[in-house]
């Protein structure tokens, strides 16, 4: 993984600025999964434009037509595999692991 984009990953979950959410990278509630907080790192790199509201769903923000995987560009941009994504997504929606053990599993894995 690409090591700028992690450290500013790892930082922004670590930093108690994004609440945690569960089943969509962003809600209207402005709470997130772990890979919206990617999400929001890629958007400041300017990979992806910022989050928008689904005017049909009350409850979800889309990046670049995506609200509940990670866009197909910022895993590319920066080299998240398609295993560590599945694993991040289960830790953070099934398993409900805190952002903090996530990035304690980013920091030592990817």
């Amino acid at each position: 993984m690409d090591n700028t984009a992690k450290s500013q990953w790892l930082e922004k979950l670590r930093s108690g600025e994004y609440a945690q959410g569960r089943g969509r990278l962003r809600s209207s509630s402005n709470t997130y999964c772990c890979l919206g907080v990617l999400a929001e790192v890629a958007v400041e790199a300017g990979i992806l434009s910022p989050a928008v509201e689904i005017p049909e769903a009350t409850e979800d923000y889309h990046f670049d037509g995506y609200f509940c995987y990670l866009p197909g560009k910022v895993a590319e941009a920066f080299g998240v595999e398609p295993v560590d994504s599945d694993v991040l997504m289960n830790m953070n929606d099934g398993k409900q692991n805190s952002f903090d053990e996530i990035a304690d599993w980013i920091e030592k894995n990817m």
